[in-house]
């Protein structure tokens, strides 16, 4: 009876670490390309979490010799205000490219433009499949309408790049 238990217990610590190692090492990203794509990171002063500057991240995307393209991203969140009842939201700002490099294309709507990424630019969102299917119950006229986020209204980008 030891013995059987001693090897369930061996075969379940055996499942459960090559589960982990599956999904962390193995499996293939979902993008397209994945092969090619990579990750830089400015590690200064041996800080993991120190974030590239815009302009690092603008001369790294600049190395054509070096990289096809380039897309960032940060983590932050925001509070929206309108429209409807306002809600707090972990965020992701991406830069112009990020979309295009991981081959993604918005359901409705287009992708950020480099204009759009500069901070003296007009700000731009996009929003997640599943928050407009909880929120706005996936209605096509949303896309182009408006954001309260953090204070600042934002528009959505239409197909045709016009802003509403």
């Amino acid at each position: 009876m030891t013995a059987i238990l001693i090897l369930a217990i061996g075969i379940g610590a055996n499942a459960a670490v090559f589960s982990i190692v599956n999904a962390i090492l193995l499996k293939a990203l979902p993008y397209a390309d994945e092969e090619r794509l990579v990750m830089v990171r400015d590690i200064g002063n041996h800080d993991a979490k120190t974030p590239m500057s815009f302009p690092q991240f603008v001369a790294w995307k600049n190395q054509k010799e070096i990289f096809e393209s380039a897309g960032a991203y940060s983590l932050g969140s925001v509070d929206m205000t309108s429209p409807g009842e306002p809600q707090h939201f972990d965020i992701l700002r991406a830069s112009s490219d990020l979309l295009p490099v991981l081959g993604i294309v918005p359901q409705a709507g287009r992708g950020f433009t480099a204009e759009e990424e500069l901070r003296s630019g007009p700000p731009a969102v996009l929003i997640s499949d599943s928050f407009w299917r909880s929120r706005f119950n996936r209605d096509p006229s949303v896309v182009g309408g408006k954001l309260t986020l953090d204070g600042t209204l934002m528009g959505w980008a239409s197909e045709d790049g016009a802003r509403s």
